[in-house]
């Protein structure tokens, strides 16, 4: 007999174990109503998947908000509050159910949107073939700027100067500095530099020229003429003298003016532009961008350094900070 009861009461705990975990129970209400409403609207021939939806069943305190959400665009399709559902689930199914089904009426009675526009398709081929013979015009007619190098080597030294040189076009066109200037919309410079060659050319050229000549007219006086068996030898004598000093004295004035005007020739020669090579990379800078907004295409700004740093050195009794920077 006691056996009996104890077998009893394990079919009695088993029992309870089994309704304690029926389906639905462990399940907060609003996902126990998102997984049973659907089942209960398909069983009245509303299947939502079939239409592409989905329900969703929230909860803010007693206050329920039944929605259904398109599946493609995730969008809530219609929505309507509950402010309050029975405490038996199965009730609440039945509430929740009339209320999604009547949902789904009101969608099926809409129109459906209207399609999405086509996409516009632009045929931009004339843009991009007038860009394409913009740029090969601007190639073919902008400034760009290199250097050439003159090397000066002598018995005991040798002088390396550096000159910059204008270019023009992808051809590499050298640009004569005169021609440069005038392109550029500066003939005054243009007439100052052609100007500044001349003084050069003239300057060497002339003081090469007195200076030789002065050479030339002291080697010519420095004999004499005069006899010792000429009575009057001590009087050519000073007379020689005096020419010689004359003749000195003029070589050496020629010497000095030939010089100078070899020294000034000489520096315009090294030096024959009438502005820093900074200056004229400006002015081809306004050139090119003139020119790239008369061909439509957009101007590009100049930056004239690059990767500036300071780094410190030291050398033998002293040191110091070197600034670097790439141009």
């Amino acid at each position: 007999m006691t056996r009996f009861f104890v077998a009893l009461a394990v079919v009695a705990a088993t029992a309870s174990s089994v309704a304690a975990q029926a389906p639905g129970a462990e399940l907060p209400l609003p996902a126990f109503l998102e997984k049973r409403v659907p089942e209960e609207l398909a069983s009245e021939g509303h299947v939502l998947s079939r239409d592409n939806l989905t329900l969703k069943v929230e909860a803010a305190g007693t206050i329920f908000v039944v929605s259904l959400v398109d599946l493609t665009t995730g969008r809530v399709a219609a929505s309507t509050k509950i402010d309050q559902l029975p405490a038996d689930r199965e009730a609440a199914v039945a509430s929740v159910t009339h209320v999604a089904a009547d949902l789904v009426t009101q969608i099926s009675g809409r129109e459906a949107p209207p399609p999405p526009p086509p996409p516009v398709i632009v045929d931009d081929r004339a843009e991009r073939a007038a860009r394409e013979v913009a740029n090969l015009k601007f190639q073919k007619e902008s400034i760009r700027f290199g250097a050439t190098y003159d090397l000066y080597v002598s018995n005991t030294s040798a002088v390396l100067t550096r000159n910059w040189t204008a270019y023009r076009g992808a051809t590499d066109q050298e640009l004569e500095p005169a021609e440069f200037y005038r392109l550029v919309g500066h003939n005054e410079l243009a007439n100052e530099y052609e100007h500044r060659r001349k003084v050069a050319i003239g300057g060497i050229v002339a003081g090469a020229a007195l200076m030789l000549g002065g050479t030339v007219y002291l080697f010519a006086n420095l004999g004499d003429n005069c006899q010792t068996s000429d009575p009057n030898f001590e009087t050519c004598i000073d007379n020689h003298s005096n020419t010689l000093n004359d003749v000195a004295l003029a070589t050496t004035v020629l010497a000095l003016v030939g010089g100078a005007a070899v020294f000034v020739g000489a520096y315009y020669y090294r030096h024959p532009h009438p502005v820093s090579e900074n200056d004229a990379k400006n002015m081809a800078e306004e050139f090119n961008n003139g020119l790239r907004q008369n061909l439509g295409l957009p101007v590009v700004e100049r930056h004239w350094l690059h990767d500036v740093h300071i780094a410190p050195y030291m050398t033998h009794g002293e040191g110091g900070l070197a600034l670097g920077a790439r141009f």
